[in-house]
């Protein structure tokens, strides 16, 4: 496996799913994100129960929200995006440098939006606090 720091084409794909994720907040709870967990967590349940067919996608949710978590970790908890690469390909995720633990936040929303399995009111609040316990990353 190998770590590989982002490039400039990276860090402009990841600002523009920064960015689809700030639009999907835009859209259900009508203000920027202002940091907290609950609030993308509040954005999920909004549209997992939002009955329009013209909603984002599952795949814009992953890539949105999901990139919106890894700036929380980046910012509150010191890990830092990265690509990894391992026998599978090549994936953007992130590295707590400190604990070496790798972390996937978009797919992690992928996989529970693909299930019907997440009627979970605070999901993204809940893995970070496992990933914070079980000493994963920093508090």
């Amino acid at each position: 496996m190998e770590i590989i720091d982002l490039n400039e084409e990276d860090l402009n794909g990841l600002n523009h799913e920064i960015a689809l994720g700030q639009k999907i907040l835009g859209f259900y709870i009508d203000r920027e994100w202002d940091g907290q967990l609950k609030t993308l967590d509040e954005a999920l349940q909004l549209w997992l129960n939002d009955p329009r067919e013209q909603k984002p996608t599952e795949n814009d949710i992953a890539l949105g929200l999901g990139s919106l978590t890894g700036e929380y970790l980046r910012s509150k908890h010191k890990c830092r995006w990265v690509l990894v690469k391992d026998n599978t390909g090549i994936e953007l995720g992130m590295i707590n440098d400190k604990s070496g633990w790798q972390i996937f936040p978009r797919h992690w929303i992928a996989k529970r939006v693909n299930t019907e399995d997440i009627n979970e009111m605070n999901m993204i609040e809940s893995i970070i606090n496992t990933l914070i316990r079980e000493g994963h990353i920093d508090h």
